[in-house]
């Protein structure tokens, strides 16, 4: 098991950025990619992924991020979207939740 960095107390509105190298490299968050789907009719992939807390690419600097479960598609039309929820045990229900819906048979012909 990976040792993450933990996660950092930030006031609410206030987003924590830093350059790249005025960090160490220990401080990245890893994603995970934890469930992948085939593709169907509409959307050309489905992921279930997990963020450990860290620095995140955010352009030009890095973000911090408190961690994440999120759910990713990419459409047919190579549009990529996504949601994002917390990093604990009800976000983990809601993500997984999500995926099931947009991976269900059911789902298959429907867009998100």
């Amino acid at each position: 098991m990976s040792n993450y960095p933990a996660p950092r107390e930030l006031p609410p509105g206030k987003v924590l950025i830093a350059e790249y190298g005025s960090f160490a490299a220990s401080e990245l968050a890893i994603v995970e990619t934890i469930a992948e789907a085939p593709s169907s009719r509409l959307l050309a992939a489905v992921s279930l992924l997990w963020s450990s807390p860290g620095f995140e690419v955010a352009g030009s600097v890095a973000r911090w991020t408190n961690g994440y479960w999120a759910v990713r598609w990419t459409r047919s039309d190579g549009a990529v979207m996504g949601q994002r929820y917390r990093n604990n045990e009800e976000g983990e229900i809601h993500a997984r939740a999500h995926f099931e819906r947009l991976t269900s048979t059911r789902a298959q012909d429907v867009t998100p």
